[in-house]
């Protein structure tokens, strides 16, 4: 019988098996395969036989990202602006730009956001607890020239890729819900990020 070497190629599939993933180290068992040549030509019959690998390690990683100290609270302080600058109901003024910024992220961790507060009557803008009539805060995803945010619902913000940090810009302004009345606008957000 004439001795011949045989490259094998093969492929382990992982498999999700419940909702919930954790970080940690999986090593699969030996993996024991068969094989069988059916070359009939001269000087070899029906060769049979079996192979073992090597073990193989699997490292999970849970994504997540860290939010700088400087963003983790901010207090987001709009300009003085005058109750003549909102012609009509549904104008705005006062777009002050900020950003969640986020650090130390595991490389192709996807970032969902959900700004959570009190809805007023527009979905995006948040309820004034201060002593201005028919004003409130709108938030906007993007930065000052962004777009509005709806309030209590989660928005995927994307993929750090194969980088570590993520800068989420974002903007706060004053709404115009109905008659104004000059005074103090206040409001409070809280902004909840999830990884995946």
């Amino acid at each position: 019988m004439t001795n011949n070497t045989y490259t094998f190629v093969f492929r382990i599939d992982l498999v999700r098996t419940a909702t919930t993933l954790t970080s940690g180290t999986f090593s699969s068992s030996l993996v024991t395969f068969g094989f069988q040549d059916n070359y009939t030509g001269a000087g070899n019959g029906n060769l049979l036989g079996s192979e073992t690998t090597s073990p193989v390690t699997f490292v999970f990683t849970t994504p997540s990202c860290t939010v700088t100290t400087s963003s983790a609270s901010q207090a987001i302080t709009l300009p003085s602006v005058l109750s003549s600058t909102f012609a009509s109901v549904g104008s705005t003024a006062g777009a002050s730009a900020f950003s969640v910024d986020l650090v130390n992220c595991i490389t192709q961790t996807a970032v969902t956001m959900t700004v959570s507060g009190t809805v007023d009557t527009v979905q995006s803008v948040l309820k004034n607890t201060g002593t201005a009539q028919g004003i409130g805060v709108q938030l906007l995803n993007g930065g000052a020239a962004g777009s509005a945010l709806a309030l209590n619902s989660a928005i995927a913000v994307g993929n750090v890729g194969a980088g570590t940090s993520m800068s989420i810009p974002m903007a706060a302004q004053y709404y115009r819900l109905g008659t104004v009345g000059a005074g103090s606008v206040v409001a409070v957000a809280t902004v909840t990020l999830t990884y995946n």
